[in-house]
């Protein structure tokens, strides 16, 4: 049975690249580039992984996280993120500040942009087994 994941990223190219990828492993994919809309499928279900951008329009990667956990949604979370030095957290938002460090903390893996698809396909394929 081939797993389900959900992809939320708002760069359309990366997004396309994942999910070919990702299909052409075996897996079942949908994706969302805007962040109302892709919180919409989660809860909808039936996803075991959720790929999850930080910055996205319509509601933050960090807003996302927080609604799935607090729903005890039965899915593994990997954020894809830039570095914190280049912006990627809420402006004004320091990577120290309390809350969205421990909301970023529930996610099971952060994974820093850019990075290597294997590293990436490593991590999928552990957290689905």
């Amino acid at each position: 049975m081939a797993r389900h994941i959900l992809i939320i990223e708002d760069d359309e190219t990366l997004c396309e690249e994942l999910k070919d990828i990702l299909e052409d492993e075996g897996y079942d994919v949908t994706s969302s580039n805007d962040g109302l809309n892709g919180l919409d499928l989660a809860v909808r279900g039936g996803f075991d992984l959720l790929l999850l951008d930080l910055r996205l329009p319509g509601m933050s990667g960090l807003e996302i996280l927080r609604s799935v956990r607090a729903r005890s949604l039965p899915l593994k979370v990997i954020v894809l993120t830039g570095s914190p030095r280049t912006g990627d957290l809420p402006k004004g938002i320091r990577p120290s500040e309390a809350d969205d460090v421990q909301v970023l903390s529930t996610a099971d893996r952060v994974i820093f942009k850019p990075f290597h698809i294997v590293d990436l396909l490593d991590e999928i394929k552990r957290l689905t087994a």
